[in-house]
C-alpha cells in the first residue's frame, strides 16, 4: 500500500515487481506463489484514511481482511474468503488539477489490474533536441552527442517541490528560467500513463568540487486529457 504524493512513492510497486520476479524463476516444483495485492492512491505518507487528501481509502480495513485471509487459521463462519479472486494491483489514476498547495481533492479514477505492467502498456521513448522539445524520433541523436546544453548552478532552484519531494507543490513555471525544460507536442488524444519514467542523461561538471548528480526514479500514474 502506497501514496502517489509520498516521498516513497515506488516502494509497494517495486516490492510487488521483485516478488513476481523471485516467484517467476523459482524451479522448485513445491514452491507456491505467494498471494499479492498492491494499492497505490492519491495519498502523502500516511495511512489513506488519515490523509488530508480526497479521495481517501480505509487502509487499515483492507490490510485487516488480508490478515484474516492469509495470516489466521480458516474460519468455516468467515464470509470473505475471496480475496484469491480479487485482482492485484488497484491504482488511482489521477487527472490534471492546477498546480497549488492547496488542493485538498485530487480528481481521477480507480484503476484495477490483474497484474503490473499490464498487458496494454505501450512504451513510448522521447529524445531531448537541441531546440529543448522532445521528439519520438532519434533522427537528431548524432549532434545531441557533440552538443550540450549547460545550466548555471543555482543553490535555490527547485526548493519550492519541499524538502522531502513530496506533498502538493506550487505553480513551478517561473522557475522554468533557471532549469532545463524540454517540451513535446501537444497531445491530441487522452492518454493514461501509468508505470515508471526512465532518463538516460550524460553529464559532465565543469567546477573543480566534487560533484555528485542523483537521478530520482518515480513512478507515474496519470491521466492526461487535452
Amino acid at each position: 500500500m502506497g501514496g502517489l504524493l509520498d516521498t516513497y512513492r515506488d516502494f509497494a510497486l517495486r516490492i510487488y515487481l521483485g516478488i513476481k520476479n523471485v516467484s517467476s524463476n523459482n524451479v522448485d516444483p513445491s514452491f507456491m506463489p505467494p498471494q499479492l495485492k498492491v494499492v497505490l492512491g492519491p495519498w502523502k505518507h500516511s495511512w489513506p484514511e488519515d490523509s488530508n487528501l480526497n479521495p481517501k481509502f480505509n487502509g487499515r480495513a483492507d490490510a485487516v481482511r488480508w490478515f484474516n485471509k492469509w495470516l489466521r487459521p480458516a474460519n468455516p463462519n468467515d464470509t470473505d474468503l475471496h480475496l484469491e479472486d480479487e485482482v492485484e494491483c488497484n491504482f488511482f489514476m489521477r487527472d490534471y488539477v492546477p498546480p497549488s498547495e492547496d488542493t485538498t481533492v485530487i480528481p481521477g479514477e480507480w484503476r484495477s489490474e490483474v497484474k503490473f505492467p499490464p498487458e496494454s502498456l505501450q512504451n513510448t521513448q522521447y529524445f531531448l533536441t537541441n531546440s529543448h522539445t522532445l521528439q519520438t524520433n532519434d533522427t537528431s541523436i548524432s549532434s545531441i552527442k557533440t552538443n550540450f546544453h549547460s545550466l548555471r548552478y543555482k543553490a535555490t532552484v527547485g526548493t519550492e517541490m519541499g524538502i522531502v519531494g513530496a506533498d502538493m507543490t506550487p505553480n513551478m513555471a517561473s522557475m522554468d528560467k533557471d532549469c532545463l525544460t524540454y517540451d513535446s507536442q501537444p497531445f491530441k488524444t487522452t492518454n493514461r500513463i501509468l508505470g515508471f519514467p526512465k532518463v538516460s542523461l550524460l553529464i559532465k561538471e565543469s567546477c573543480y568540487a566534487t560533484c555528485k548528480y542523483i537521478m530520482f526514479y518515480c513512478c507515474v500514474f496519470y491521466s492526461l486529457e487535452i
